[in-house]
């Protein structure tokens, strides 16, 4: 894995812009549910897939939205003025 570039960062988006989804993979035949911000909507497809196949192994994802920015550079002679 290599090292993130050191003038960058990531923050979180807003939640209330771009709230995080949930969704679930069925390991079996790779079928999954909609990305949605309710994690138990995401729970209520797995066990609705669950009794219909008898599949039983799922991944479950959390998508959170993060927004890359540069950091601000502070140079030697603008270090006083950062308080």
């Amino acid at each position: 894995m290599s090292k993130p570039a050191a003038e960058w960062m990531l923050h979180p988006m807003a939640p209330s812009l771009n709230p995080p989804r949930h969704l679930v993979e069925c390991r079996v035949c790779r079928d999954f549910s909609a990305p949605e911000p309710d994690a138990s909507d995401a729970d209520l497809w797995a066990t609705s897939h669950a009794e219909a196949t008898d599949h039983q192994d799922f991944r479950f994802a959390a998508i959170d939205y993060v927004r890359a920015s540069r950091m601000r550079r502070i140079l030697p002679d603008q270090a006083d003025d950062v308080g």
